[in-house]
Order: structure tokens, then C-alpha cells, then sequence
């Protein structure tokens, strides 16, 4: 079995700024994830490290998790990806 890795944001800028240590990071996502987070990138006003993590997450199937609505309900409404939105208003949602 392949292990999984699921990489947080200061991994993912490592790699972006070719940081000490941003081999190990380059060489745990694929290419097909780089060229994902290039088009998010190209397509939207994001981070560097959200588009990785939001291509990551499409690629595995799996809800993205963040509590940036200002730069991310935007993407929501144009990519098939799944959000989970964090926040003191979605915990009382949840929690309801």
C-alpha cells in the first residue's frame, strides 16, 4: 500500500519558495496536482499554498477545509471541489 500524506500550508509554501526541505514536499505531489494548482492559480484570485491544497484535495476526493471566505467563496462557485468552512458561524451550524 502507497502511504498518504495529507500536507499542511507551511509545508506547501516551502515548496513555493524552494525553502530548505522543499524537495521532500516537490517529490510527495504529483504533477498532475502541480498542474491542477496552476490552473486554480490561473483561474483565480488564491494563495499559492490554497490552490496546492485545494488541488490536493480534489484529486483525493475530498472536502477542502478552510475558514478563508473572503478568497474562497469565490472558487466555490466555479470548481467542482467540496468545502468544509470553518469559523465560529460554521461550528454553530454544525453543531446544530
Amino acid at each position: 500500500m502507497i502511504p498518504a500524506y495529507c500536507l499542511d500550508a507551511c509545508a506547501l509554501i516551502t515548496v513555493v519558495k524552494k525553502e530548505p526541505g522543499f524537495e521532500i514536499v516537490r517529490d510527495l505531489l504529483r504533477r498532475a496536482t502541480a498542474r491542477e494548482a496552476a490552473g486554480l492559480k490561473s483561474r483565480h484570485r488564491m494563495s499559492h499554498a490554497d490552490a496546492l491544497g485545494l488541488a490536493a484535495a480534489k484529486e483525493r476526493g475530498a472536502a477542502f477545509v478552510t475558514s478563508d471566505h473572503a478568497e474562497l467563496e469565490p472558487v466555490e462557485q466555479h470548481e467542482s471541489n467540496s468545502f468544509l468552512w470553518c469559523g465560529p458561524s460554521a461550528f454553530s451550524e454544525i453543531a446544530a
